[in-house]
């Protein structure tokens, strides 16, 4: 399929599970997910294909061979790549229209405090390898 494919067109078999008024609060909502690995990156996809269309990703790492068991976006051409490149990608391949900032910095919970502050997200998921990391940014939330 080539050209243009409209919003509504995409995500039409929504409806019926989300009225038109809850898949445009989805279209609208910011999302920032912290980790893309085995939760972060198929959640990401997930809502993406469930119509959101505001992300901001935060990951420093790139995929490595022994991701290939349990992380959506690693194949054999996406090892030694940026997850938050590689996830950003997939979302724009599944909704070219979305807005996807990708920001591969380490970050301190300092600096994603300030983050969740300027952006505003409606929905943070903090699923970084450090449990306990995850747990302070959620309450920051």
């Amino acid at each position: 399929m080539s050209g243009r494919v409209d919003y509504y067109e995409l995500f039409e078999r929504n409806l019926g599970i989300f009225t038109q008024k809850d898949q445009e609060r989805i279209r609208e909502a910011k999302v920032m997910i912290l980790g893309l690995g085995g939760m972060g990156g198929a959640l990401a996809i997930l809502l993406a294909r469930t119509g959101f269309t505001n992300f901001y990703l935060i990951d420093p790492e790139t995929y490595e061979p022994s991701n290939m068991n349990r992380q959506v976006c690693c194949f054999i051409d996406t090892i030694g790549k940026l997850k938050v490149e590689v996830v950003k990608n997939e979302i724009l391949r599944i909704n070219p229209e979305a807005q996807v900032v990708a920001d591969a910095r380490k970050l301190s919970l300092q600096e994603i405090e300030k983050l969740i502050r300027e952006w505003c997200p409606d929905v943070v998921a903090a699923e970084a390898d450090d449990v306990a990391f995850s747990a302070k940014v959620i309450r920051l939330a």
